[in-house]
Order: C-alpha cells, then sequence, then structure tokens
C-alpha cells in the first residue's frame, strides 16, 4: 500500500493596518495696530503674528491673499473694504525669512520651531485714508 501524503499548504496573509493620520495645517494668530494719522512711516508695524506648527517639519512658507505691489515675493497690496482707491503696501518680515524666489509668494522661513514669529510692515512712506485693510495671512509648513 501506498502512502499518500497530503501536504496542506497554508497561505498565510497578514493584513497590516497603517494609519494615517492627515498632517495638521499650521495656525496662523496675528494682531493688529491701530493708526490714527494719514500718515505712516516706512517699517510700521501693522501686525504681528505667530504660525504655529503641530508636526515636525524643516521650515514654514508665509504669505498673503493679496496682490504683490511689485515683483518681491513678500510685498503686498492691501485694498480698502469700503474704498478701492485707499490702498496700503505692506511687507511680510523676520528675521531668517527670505523672498520665496522660486514659488514667488511670501517668505520662506528655515526653522523646526513649533511657533514662528513674523510681522506685518508698512513698505515705504506713504499717505493712507482710514478704511478697514484686510489682512489674509496663510501659511505652509514643509519637511
Amino acid at each position: 500500500m501506498k502512502k499518500l501524503s497530503t501536504v496542506l499548504m497554508v497561505s498565510v496573509s497578514l493584513i497590516i493596518s497603517l494609519s494615517v493620520q492627515a498632517k495638521a495645517p499650521p495656525d496662523v494668530r496675528l494682531t493688529t495696530n491701530s493708526f490714527p494719522e494719514h500718515e505712516i512711516h516706512d517699517g510700521s508695524i501693522i501686525a504681528k503674528g505667530k504660525v504655529i506648527i503641530q508636526d515636525a517639519h524643516a521650515g514654514v512658507q508665509i504669505w498673503m491673499d493679496a496682490p504683490q505691489s511689485s515683483e518681491a515675493a513678500n510685498r503686498y497690496l492691501l485694498i480698502g473694504k469700503n474704498n478701492p482707491a485707499h490702498q496700503l503696501r505692506v511687507c511680510i518680515q523676520q528675521p531668517a525669512g527670505i523672498p520665496d524666489r522660486y514659488h514667488g509668494n511670501g517668505i520662506i522661513i528655515a526653522s523646526v520651531d513649533r511657533v514662528v514669529d513674523f510681522e506685518i510692515v508698512v513698505d515705504g512712506k506713504q499717505q493712507f485714508s482710514p478704511d478697514e485693510y484686510e489682512l489674509r495671512v496663510m501659511a505652509s509648513d514643509y519637511e
């Protein structure tokens, strides 16, 4: 009698579940200053801001949702809410920030810090009319 040997091959598959968490977007916070005068000076601080980043990163990019006032990536034109003829030229600045010459949008700061400070300042001596000027600042971190 021949012995039949049956080999049972068992295929074992391991299901590995990876939980992918989306990166939390950076949180941008602004504190603004008021100007009662009709003339403001170059470098006057309009707002101070903080970008708070929860995830690991190598740097942050900060820009404004406003028309650019020149070819420089960090210079913008704010337009009065009540009268579009009221305009104010501003600049985003930070000591370690460099204008984004590649995409032409805002400044880039190489920093692993969880909180990155920046300022929005008046760009040149200008006459301005009191109005409401919207500051829409965005940020993105990169690895």
